[in-house]
């Protein structure tokens, strides 16, 4: 009975698609932007421990050193941004 069943149900069976490759060539090129984003926050916060003042902006944030309240803030949405676009493109 395992065998009948499983034979009527074969033609409904489609290939596996990528999902990567469902996406249009621009939301991949911003993508790639927010991913670089989350790096360069990782960055100024490296960057920070050298260098008094590092300059950070995002949605009207502003802040001149990444360990405060207003930059830690702006770090992680970097961070979430980037994060979210490597899964949409896995």
């Amino acid at each position: 009975m395992e065998q009948e069943l499983k034979g009527q149900f074969d033609e409904f069976e489609k290939p596996e698609i990528i999902r990567r490759k469902l996406l249009p060539w621009w939301i991949k090129i911003f993508c790639w932007i927010f991913m670089l984003m989350s790096v360069g926050a990782i960055a100024s916060l490296i960057t920070n421990l050298f260098v008094p003042n590092v300059n950070l902006s995002l949605y009207g944030f502003s802040t001149n050193t990444a360990y405060s309240g207003i930059g830690l803030f702006i770090i992680a949405v970097m961070l979430l941004k980037g994060f979210a676009r490597l899964l949409a493109l896995v």
